[in-house]
């Protein structure tokens, strides 16, 4: 489902996340679907930082933030070259 709203995202927000397993993934991914549109984010339960890597707009890293405190999940900025 395409959305306008998410169409001219330019910036990737890397983050180390809490989040241990597929079921506390789902916790978080509607909103996360919601801030950034479905495709736009994944995290790598396989690293051992649960990566979150997002594609958006840096507007919205403190809405990302706040979506993974709410379920009291850690997600730390991560520097990225």
């Amino acid at each position: 489902m395409s959305n306008d709203r998410h169409s001219n995202w330019n910036s990737i927000l890397i983050y180390r996340t809490s989040v241990q397993n597929t079921n506390e993934k789902s916790r978080v991914a509607d909103k996360l679907n919601y801030l950034v549109g479905e495709k736009n984010w994944t995290i790598d339960l396989d690293d051992e930082d649960k990566v979150l890597r997002v594609v958006c707009n840096k507007e919205v890293a403190r809405d990302i933030e706040q979506v993974f405190a709410q379920y009291a999940y850690t997600c730390e900025s991560m520097p990225y070259w």
